[in-house]
C-alpha cells in the first residue's frame, strides 16, 4: 500500500495515457465521417492527453522534491513548504481551467458533440456544466473535510 501511495500520481499518468489512447481511438470515427472537424478533434485529443497526464506528473515530481512519502500530502495545507505550495497551485489551477473551459469556453459543447468518445456523457450542455461545477465543489469539500477530520493527515507520514 505504501508503494501505491508513494507513486499514486505516476500511476495516474499511466492511466491517463491509456484513457487518452482509448479516447483517441473512439474519436477517430468522427474524423472519418466529417473531415472538416479534423483540426478541432486533434486539438481536443492533445488537450485530453494534457489534462490527464501533466497535472499528475507535476504532482508526482513535487511530491518527490518535497520529500513527502504519500500522495495524501496534497491535503496537508502546509504552505511553509514551497513544493507543497506549488502542488496546491497546480491543483487549484486545474480546477479553475476545467471550469473555465467547460463553462465559459466551448468545452461543454465539444463534450456534447463528441459525447460517445468521452464515455457517453450527457448531451445537454447545461447538465455537463452542472456536473463539472459539482465535481470541483466536491473537491473543495474534500479539502475542508480532510482538514477537519482528526487523524486524516497521519497518512501523510
Amino acid at each position: 500500500m505504501n508503494l501505491f501511495l508513494k507513486y499514486f500520481w505516476i500511476i495516474g499518468v499511466g492511466i491517463g495515457l491509456i484513457n487518452g489512447y482509448s479516447f483517441q481511438r473512439k474519436i477517430k470515427t468522427a474524423i472519418l465521417t466529417d473531415k472538416s472537424n479534423e483540426s478541432e478533434i486533434k486539438n481536443l485529443v492533445v488537450g485530453y492527453y494534457s489534462a490527464l497526464t501533466i497535472p499528475f506528473l507535476l504532482l508526482q515530481v513535487l511530491q518527490i522534491l518535497g520529500k513527502y512519502n504519500t500522495s495524501f500530502y496534497i491535503f496537508l495545507l502546509d504552505f511553509s513548504n514551497i513544493y507543497y505550495t506549488l502542488a496546491f497551485t497546480v491543483l487549484i489551477s486545474c480546477w479553475i481551467l476545467l471550469v473555465y473551459w467547460v463553462v465559459l469556453k466551448n468545452g461543454a459543447g465539444l463534450i456534447s458533440k463528441y459525447n460517445s468518445s468521452f464515455g457517453n456523457f450527457p448531451k445537454d450542455t447545461k447538465l455537463i456544466k452542472l456536473i463539472t461545477i459539482l465535481c470541483v465543489f466536491g473537491g473543495i469539500i474534500a479539502f475542508i473535510i480532510s482538514n477537519n477530520m482528526p487523524g486524516f493527515t497521519d497518512f501523510t507520514k
